[in-house]
């Protein structure tokens, strides 16, 4: 069924999830996140806030990153004129939304850094050595009719303890509301993926991977061409394959007979990002590490000597 939308003091929500006149103080500028969280569509669930891209609008996404940086700067975590590093994956809602988060920071007073398109834990751990809090949207391998944002302290993921100082939040909203987009961002930042690309090949022995032919299935993971960029750093000759426009979730089916074909082609060792519930696995031996974001990956390796798992956590 379509939604239509709603305005409320120049403030636009989704009609019948979000659009409550008691959200605002006598300012009519004034949302407590306790009530937006319980009308919203939007809500902490295992790892981050989530909801549909619908109930997920500039001003809700707004609202709860306030709420997060005044939870932080109360528990003495941040203070204003700090950096707070944003990252996002490649869902096509992510950039909207992250652009709504920008604001947000930069209106609290703090300075957004926005790093591109990079798995969570590569946001969350460059955040951490600069001791600066960090935002990554991501909904990890929800449908992409969906998305979540997840908030990083400067130590670390936060707690459900962090979760209820943020719900008990009241933010005030500029009204009306200014007209966002992902065109807002800037270019990235790009120290972030350095880090990242490094915390492995500085790692692993130089050359470790020479001679080897490894296919990365791509897909929509948006470590993908990270994947590339490191496994020939380390010596891998690399085929990308599979590259989609389009999210995808889980391994299709259609792709069952290519996947399994691809041994047979010069190409033993398959690379990718995990994928929910995947369809096929490898008919290598595999090791494989849980991941948000897609981070982590499947390595399956058919000669012993090139066994590896790419740990992003």
């Amino acid at each position: 069924m379509q939604r239509h939308t709603r305005r409320a003091h120049g403030i636009k929500f989704p009609a019948g999830i979000g659009y409550d006149q008691r959200w605002f103080s006598r300012g009519a500028r004034r949302v407590y996140i306790s009530e937006l969280m319980a009308t919203s569509g939007m809500g902490f669930g295992t790892s981050g806030a989530r909801g549909t891209v619908e109930a997920m609008t500039d001003p809700v996404c707004y609202a709860y990153t306030v709420g997060f940086l005044q939870a932080m700067a109360g528990q003495g975590r941040i203070v204003p004129g700090d950096s707070v590093y944003l990252a996002g994956d490649l869902r096509p809602s992510t950039g909207r939304i992250l652009a709504a988060c920008q604001q947000a920071v930069a209106d609290s007073g703090y300075q957004p850094v926005y790093t591109g398109r990079l798995p969570s834990p590569a946001v969350a751990c460059y955040a951490m050595q600069q001791q600066a809090a960090s935002v990554m949207v991501t909904g990890s391998h929800i449908p992409d009719d969906r998305n979540g944002i997840k908030f990083n302290r400067p130590d670390g993921e936060i707690l459900k303890t962090d979760e209820a100082a943020i719900k008990a939040q009241s933010v005030e909203l500029p009204a009306p509301f200014p007209v966002l987009g992902e065109a807002l961002l800037p270019a990235a930042d790009p120290r972030t993926q350095q880090h990242y690309v490094e915390r492995y090949t500085q790692f692993f022995p130089a050359a470790c991977l020479a001679g080897m032919r490894i296919g990365v299935y791509q897909h929509s993971g948006v470590a993908r061409d990270l994947l590339v960029e490191i496994l020939e750093a380390l010596g891998a000759v690399v085929t990308p394959l599979a590259r989609s426009g389009v999210f995808v979730r889980s391994i299709p089916r259609r792709y069952a007979t290519t996947i399994s074909g691809w041994a047979g082609t010069g190409l033993p060792n398959t690379v990718s990002t995990p994928l929910c519930r995947p369809t096929v696995m490898p008919t290598a031996p595999c090791l494989q590490t849980r991941t948000a974001s897609g981070c982590a990956v499947i390595l399956s390796v058919s000669c012993v000597r090139a066994t590896s798992v790419f740990n992003s956590w």
